[in-house]
């Protein structure tokens, strides 16, 4: 007889938990095709079946998704379309097989021209990448060189923008209706002389009570900047009235950040929402801003970025479960309908 086949228990991401809670809500039966990871998964909706992968948008075009994969390219659309976007320096790795295609724009000197331009401290990032991952804000020519080299070795094309000022708000968007939106606050906490820093944060953040996102958020260059550097560690007790603040214009839920459900916008969003899906050939997107204060009109926002597939899983984490369901079944339902 032959041997039994070899069983796998079935791994299902946070983002997949969350599609499956909008399916069983939508009465939509789900199967995991990939149970070694669970990223790829089947909704079957009357005589169409739907093969769905973790949290990627299904209502986007593959070029519109590709482009707003890239920052850089996302920034000449909109720009062109009379937006108002940050300003950036596209800086290609020398050592990439694309920069002997394009001579001369290899290297750190169009980042550094917009830092002498402009002022320090900026910002740099990567060009395709997501999540915070790479981002820093730097305050030196040297500062400069070493995260672009950084950025290099995981992405051929590294930029460097301006700090833009300003609240940090998160905008989703299903056919140029608000989906779900939120503002970005740095932590910060203060000492009461009994709680350790990590109990002050999970007051803060729930998400901290979490080994695996305390972890990695320890391991970030802001944590270590603000706190190991000086000495501290999850363990140590401030004194009444110390406060220790994670300010920074880079914000971000995966890093030192927190977040608020925005629960109305002015109706002109609406309208700002239709005008960006149109001008990117997006039906389903999220779009990061800064503007002066929550009440401020679309005229008075910069865009900083746009993605394609917008994951709410941070949200979620957050307590705001409900919402981001709502908001997938939403998704589902208006690609289901085609």
């Amino acid at each position: 007889m032959g041997e039994a086949p070899e069983t796998t228990e079935q791994h299902v991401p946070l983002a997949v938990q969350i599609q499956q809670e909008a399916c069983r809500q939508l009465g939509l039966p789900i199967e995991i095709l990939d149970p070694d990871f669970g990223y790829l998964f089947e909704v079957r909706h009357a005589r169409r079946t739907a093969v769905l992968l973790g949290g990627r948008s299904p209502l986007n075009d593959a070029v519109a998704a590709r482009i707003c994969e890239d920052k850089h390219y996302t920034e000449l659309v909109l720009r062109r379309a009379g937006f108002r976007v940050v300003q950036s320096a596209r800086c290609l790795s020398p050592h990439d097989i694309r920069a002997s295609v394009w001579a001369g724009r290899g290297g750190p000197e169009p980042g550094l021209r917009l830092a002498e331009l402009n002022g320090y401290p900026v910002v740099a990032k990567p060009n395709r990448l997501s999540h915070g991952y790479g981002v820093r804000l730097v305050d030196t020519e040297a500062d400069v060189r070493a995260a672009l080299h950084d950025i290099w070795r995981y992405d051929y094309c590294a930029l460097v923008q301006p700090p833009v000022p300003g609240i940090d708000l998160r905008l989703n968007f299903l056919d140029g209706e608000p989906l779900l939106g939120y503002s970005r606050t740095p932590l910060q906490i203060v000492g009461d002389g009994r709680r350790t820093l990590r109990e002050l944060l999970v007051d803060c953040d729930s998400r901290f009570a979490d080994d695996e996102f305390w972890n990695r958020a320890a391991s970030d260059l802001i944590y270590r900047a603000r706190v190991s550097d000086c000495g501290w560690d999850a363990n140590t007790v401030f004194p009444r009235g110390t406060k220790l603040h994670f300010d920074t214009p880079i914000l971000n839920l995966n890093r030192w950040a927190t977040g608020t459900v925005v629960q109305s916008l002015p109706r002109a969003w609406c309208s700002f929402g239709v005008a960006i899906g149109h001008a990117l050939n997006l039906r389903h997107f999220g779009v990061d801003f800064k503007v002066p204060h929550l009440q401020a009109d679309p005229d008075e926002a910069t865009i900083i970025e746009v993605n394609s597939s917008p994951l709410l899983v941070q949200a979620y984490r957050m307590g705001y479960q409900e919402e981001v369901i709502a908001a997938h079944a939403k998704v589902l339902q208006a690609y289901l309908a085609q």
